[in-house]
């Protein structure tokens, strides 16, 4: 395999860090791909989507670098990494350029300058903008234009979504790949990349909203008539669900947290009072105790619930809520729990589903796993940017190709 091909895309969550691995499928070049590996190990030095300690987080990306390398058989350079929770925002703004051709037909130089421009905005001192997404073009004053190259006009505007992260989270980010001497890819927020692994055309064309739930924060990304409309996060996530359970059980955070996966559920009606969980098989030293599994579900349901009240206070805001036929998408490693999807369709008053990754072939602990879909939605959105790339290259080479017969016709032709 070239060590071009390979694409890794890396999610840096608060509970674990997880690495995949995929290479471009010559059989679909719009974008495909074939997942080789994924690989996981525990957080280090991250809290809340924020990177606090750089030489743990570094020591933890390359031991899980070792790790997909082992697996691949093929060394890694470079990664397109996520930036969750906190570490960024995101707000709408207007960019205005006079496209510069003079037979005014719009260029791909003239709708980077015009989304140069949207971005061109005054952000406080800790923040720099990282990415600008075009929801609709103005061309001569002619609206809701989704595509504007190859129009013709003088004047062209866009409405974007413009990205901004934290600048001393950036540095430390870039500190994390240099301490392994690494490249970092690309940046994308993990809303995103999530929505890339879980979403097709049509849902966002209809009007969608992914609920990305992680360890530390949960992400928001809203989609409608086929563009990104905004997106969110909040403070609020898996972790906070197992500091209520050890709280409550008045047991360790280890033992909490093993409590939440192998008895958890917030389907609270469904379970019987009498049903008790032995503490001494989570936890030796409560050796004899005992649990209600109804009380553990009734403390998981409160915190699940305050996550979805959260998430909803955003879509008011954005003016989407139980605005979204396609309803709310949940994944994330903490969306795993039984009975959320009816809890959430209870608070939100939308379809619920879960987001399983799109992809059917590949290790099954990936691609039948809510934990790894921002990091297989960031080798994704990989694959697309780079087929973008080739068909435009190709157009210019067919156009150079062509331009370049006619002039030997010609020459060939005239006296």
């Amino acid at each position: 395999m070239a060590r071009r091909d390979l694409l890794i895309g890396l999610d840096l969550g608060s509970y674990a860090f997880r690495m995949v691995a995929a290479r471009r499928d010559p059989a679909n070049p719009d974008g495909g791909i074939e997942l080789l590996a994924g690989a996981e190990v525990p957080a280090r030095g991250v809290r809340r989507g924020m990177i606090v300690s750089v030489d743990e987080a570094a020591s933890a990306v390359n031991l899980l670098r070792t790790e997909l390398e082992r697996k691949i058989g093929e060394p890694i350079h470079d990664a397109a990494v996520s930036l969750g929770g906190t570490a960024t925002r995101s707000f709408l703004s207007q960019g205005l350029i006079v496209v510069s051709r003079t037979d005014n037909r719009i260029g791909e130089e003239d709708v980077q300058r015009v989304l140069d421009a949207a971005g061109a905005v005054n952000l406080s001192t800790n923040h720099e903008v990282i990415d600008v997404f075009p929801r609709t073009f103005t061309v001569d004053g002619e609206t809701g234009i989704r595509d504007a190259l190859g129009m013709q006009g003088r004047r062209l505007e866009t409405q974007a979504v413009v990205f901004a992260a934290h600048t001393p989270h950036l540095k430390s980010l870039r500190n994390v790949f240099l301490a392994g001497e690494m490249d970092i890819a690309t940046t994308t927020p993990a809303a995103l990349a999530a929505s890339a692994a879980t979403l097709t055309a049509r849902p966002k064309e209809l009007g969608v909203g992914v609920v990305n739930i992680g360890h530390g924060t949960t992400d928001l990304a809203v989609y409608e008539e086929g563009d990104l409309l905004g997106t969110a996060a909040v403070p609020v996530g898996g972790g906070h669900i197992t500091n209520d359970i050890a709280i409550g059980m008045r047991t360790s955070i280890d033992a909490a947290e093993r409590a939440k996966h192998e008895h958890g559920s917030v389907a609270v009606k469904d379970i019987s009072k009498r049903e008790k969980i032995d503490l001494g098989t989570l936890d030796p030293a409560q050796e004899g105790e005992s649990f209600s599994r109804r009380e553990l579900a009734e403390i998981m349901e409160a915190r699940v619930e305050e996550i979805f009240e959260l998430v909803n206070d955003e879509l008011h805001r954005m003016e989407r809520a139980r605005l979204l036929p396609s309803g709310i998408v949940l994944t994330g490693g903490s969306a795993n729990i039984p009975g959320i999807v009816d809890v959430a369709r209870r608070k939100f008053r939308l379809p619920v589903s879960l987001g399983y990754p799109m992809l059917v072939h590949g290790p099954k602990e990936v691609v039948s796993s809510l934990a790894y879909t921002t990091a297989l939605g960031l080798v994704l959105l990989g694959a697309e940017a780079d087929a973008r790339t080739r068909r435009r290259r190709s157009r210019l080479f067919r156009g150079f190709s062509l331009g370049r017969g006619l002039k030997n016709l010609a020459k060939r032709l005239l006296p």
